[in-house]
């Protein structure tokens, strides 16, 4: 039996998840690791580390083999795409999904202005690029001026999705946070599978939080690169942290509830990809707390970079959990 990890050439070790365990477990299995122009066309399991740097003549040419498994399904922009994620959750779940996502709508050239705070986002662009749409053309709207500035310039997008903008945060630091969250969603053996890795990356915005001052990406912008430290929920999310008194418990089931409407997205819509028995994803997912402890999902992310970490020791000990995650979920059935 031959597995494939195909590695690509934009390899920042802190940006993809350590796969030594994982190469570690095959060659338990006596499979040996095929080179990237191999010939064989029965291959036991295929990882490609991100999508995003991956070439269409090299895709094309392993879906074109048989895969017993590959980490990749058909048609999660489901949930991937913005604006298909919001309005499947409002498709699917009428009655409550604004429990747990901000109300959102399509821009348009007849779009008027609606009072309150707005984030603006493109979510295809009309020429395509290696990353669309991500951390660029995002505008926030809190009156009529700003409205029109934003319309005027993402309007050359295909697509644009205006969401309300939360303004009461819950803060960590007294920074504004998101937690990323990542999903397991599996094809496995005829059956569907679910699972919630039990921890999450705390990404926090560089400076304090001040309301009003919407357009200071210092403030309302959350990023690896502004977070003080690697902090993980639930360990850091603690009183001091917070300051307040919180249960991770309860926030921990909130989320699983989402991720569970998620799955039923998912279970309608994708699919294996031709000439593979299992298939799986991991996908990314991003949300906010209000300061009332209600969880908002913000997006789902298909290339999540798995635990970014400015810590290495840190990065490969969640790395192992996350390869333990896989093994529980995935490969056990095999």
């Amino acid at each position: 039996m031959y597995y494939i990890f195909f590695q690509p050439q934009n390899n920042n070790y802190l940006n993809y998840i350590n796969l030594d365990k994982l190469k570690h477990y095959f060659s338990l299995k006596n499979m040996q690791q095929l080179n990237i122009d191999t010939s064989e066309n029965n291959i036991y399991f295929v990882w490609f580390k991100n999508f995003a740097f991956i070439d269409n003549k090299i895709t094309n040419m392993y879906y074109k083999k048989n895969i017993f498994c590959i980490n990749n399904l058909l048609n999660t922009d489901c949930v991937t795409n913005k604006y298909n994620l919001f309005f499947n959750l409002k498709k699917y779940f009428p009655k409550n999904y604004l429990k747990f996502t901000q109300n959102s709508f399509e821009l348009t050239n007849n779009t008027q202005y609606k009072e309150g705070v707005y984030i603006v986002r493109p979510v295809l662009e009309k020429i395509t690029k290696a990353q669309p749409g991500r951390c660029k053309d995002i505008y926030v709207y809190n009156n009529y001026d700003t409205f029109k500035i934003a319309k005027n310039v993402l309007l050359k997008y295909d697509q644009i999705l205006v969401s309300e903008y939360l303004k009461n945060p819950l803060l960590f630091n007294n920074k504004k946070f998101i937690l990323r969250v990542y999903l397991l969603y599996g094809i496995i053996n005829n059956k569907h599978i679910t699972s919630v890795f039990e921890e999450a990356n705390i990404f926090t915005a560089k400076d304090d939080f001040i309301n009003d001052k919407y357009f200071d990406n210092t403030i309302h912008t959350t990023r690896i690169i502004y977070t003080e430290n690697d902090y993980l929920f639930p360990n850091d999310f603690t009183n001091s942290n917070i300051n307040n008194c919180i249960n991770s418990n309860i926030i921990y089931n909130n989320i699983c509830s989402i991720c569970n409407k998620l799955a039923f997205i998912l279970k309608k819509n994708v699919k294996l990809m031709d000439n593979t028995q299992n298939g799986f994803y991991i996908f990314g997912l991003d949300f906010i707390l209000d300061d009332n402890f209600n969880v908002l999902l913000i997006e789902c992310n298909r290339n999540p970079s798995f635990g970014i970490f400015k810590d290495e020791l840190n990065m490969n000990i969640f790395h192992d959990k996350i390869i333990d995650w896989l093994y529980k979920n995935v490969f056990i059935f095999f």
